[in-house]
């Protein structure tokens, strides 16, 4: 039901007057998952950074026009040795990996952690995605013009080139589940607006409802 309720809050609840007043209200209630020491310390990864690069981290992108700190395939970070890192963060990033290859990417993340170190990824909520398609078919045309961006968009990455769609999606149990297999201990979901980046000034596409932000401990 709290996907359920995601989606009717992004869709309709949202545009209610003072919905964000309460909604202030409501986040300085809920706890930050990450610890403060953690966001503080100088090794942190940001993959598959893009064009926003977070300030006080390591940023990582397999496309070097995009100018980030290290140019790397973020699936073999040969430039990280082994427990190096406090963080390491992967936004929207891990959807774009077949299922056969997923446990191999999240045993490297794994490898250049630290011992107790978090790991933060976030990818698509499918089944908010699902709630809003149900409730506002015009997401499925390749225009919806009261949201900007259709639903299957944010399932598949179609609006993107060929070999950087997304290939597999993810439930919070799914996820989890993958999570603890690959040697991790699952914190909880994370609430964005309690989290880096929002809390830097900085937006993605972890910032938003649509999206499911999951913190796990290395074991």
């Amino acid at each position: 039901m709290s996907d359920l309720w995601l989606a009717l809050t992004r869709l309709y609840l949202s545009h209610i007057r003072g919905y964000y007043r309460v909604q202030g209200i409501l986040d300085r209630l809920r706890r930050q998952r990450i610890p403060e020491e953690v966001y503080a310390s100088p090794r942190k990864l940001n993959l598959g950074s893009s064009h926003r690069m977070l300030p006080s981290y390591i940023n990582v992108d397999v496309m070097k026009e995009r100018h980030p700190d290290i140019v790397s395939d973020v699936s073999r970070l040969d430039f990280a040795g082994d427990n190096e890192y406090d963080l390491v963060r992967a936004s929207h990033i891990l959807e774009h990996f077949s299922f056969d290859r997923i446990p191999c990417v999240l045993a490297e993340w794994r490898r250049v952690l630290k011992p107790g170190g978090y790991l933060i990824v976030c990818v698509p909520n499918y089944r908010v995605v699902a709630w809003a398609a149900i409730l506002r078919p015009s997401g499925y045309n390749l225009v919806d013009k009261h949201f900007g961006s259709p639903w299957i968009h944010g399932l598949f990455a179609l609006d993107l080139p060929p070999e950087f769609r997304h290939q597999i999606v993810f439930t919070r149990k799914s996820l989890v589940k993958l999570l603890n297999e690959s040697g991790f201990n699952v914190v909880g979901v994370l609430h964005y607006r309690k989290e880096h980046p929002y809390t830097i000034g900085i937006t993605d596409d972890s910032c938003t409802p649509f999206s499911l932000n999951v913190a796990a401990i290395k074991r």
